[in-house]
This record gives structure tokens, sequence and C-alpha cells, in this order.
């Protein structure tokens, strides 16, 4: 884990660039094809290169980490009054637990912090396995529901 960790500094973590875009939709649709149980799977993303254009020209921010030119993770967030909403993390299966999406996030608080933003919010499903690793930086779970065949988690954590 800490080989790739200690060479991705904050510097590394950079804003998409238009160029990004193709990359980062076949990241994300790549990354989210979790299975939750066997013969399903917990969602596909439907992230096109369009999409994304959209979500930016509205306010969204896209992070992305490059190894060798290659996009190996991305998340993305937006700030509306005083609340980040963070979504879409997403690291290439071969690069998971080395750091990536904790460097991602990391950022993304940071900067949503400098932006006004006081609390952070996001979803996740629960069958993804990921609400402790959304605990290890803070967040507490505000409410479940069902969405389609699993459970929707949201999570919140207090920037101040």
């Amino acid at each position: 884990m800490a080989e790739i960790d200690e060479q991705i500094s904050s510097t590394e973590i950079k804003l998409a660039e238009p160029a990004d875009l193709a990359g980062i939709s076949e990241l994300v649709s790549r990354a989210y094809q979790t299975p939750n149980k066997p013969g399903g799977f917990c969602n596909l993303a439907n992230d096109s290169e369009g999409k994304l254009t959209q979500e930016i020209a509205g306010g969204a921010k896209i992070f992305v980490i490059k190894k060798d030119g290659v996009i190996v993770g991305t998340n993305r967030y937006h700030v509306l009054d005083g609340v980040c909403h963070l979504n879409r993390l997403a690291v290439a299966p071969e690069f998971r637990r080395q750091g990536i999406g904790r460097k991602l996030i990391e950022r993304t608080l940071g900067e949503a912090k400098k932006e006004g933003a006081t609390l952070a919010k996001l979803e996740c499903l629960e069958e993804k396995g990921l609400v402790p690793y959304y605990e290890s930086f803070g967040f507490k779970i505000t409410g479940q529901e069902p969405h389609h065949k699993h459970t929707l988690v949201m999570m919140e954590k207090n920037l101040n």
C-alpha cells in the first residue's frame, strides 16, 4: 500500500480537463461493475462524456489521479449552500487498497472546506461494503432506504 501512497502527493491530484472525460467515463464504468451477489451488480454507472461535461458546467468539480498517463482514480463533488456533495469515487480495480481513494477524498474535503462547505454528504450502497471505509473519514450514517434491490446509505461529516 505504501508504494503507491508515497508516490501520490496532493499536487498529483488534478482537476479534470476536457481531454480526461473519456478516461473518466471508462474508469467509472469499469470500477462500478462490482458484484454484490451472484449474478447481479450493485450498479452500472452511466457517465458519458456529455453527462460529465454537463455536470462540470453545472458547477461540479472532478479530480483525477493518473499513473503513466492513465486515469487510475477519480471523484467529483459540488458545493451548494455550504454542503459538499461527494459522488462517483472510482479507483481502477488493480489500484485499490493503495491509498488512491483516500487521497482523493482528503483533497476533496479540503477543497470543499476552502469553498465554504461546513458539511459533507454522500450516498453509497450498503452491499458494496463501503460504509466502514467512509466511517474511517468521520462520516456518520444519517439514514437508509431501499433502492431497487439494494440499500442506499446516506452519510454526513461535519467539516468544522
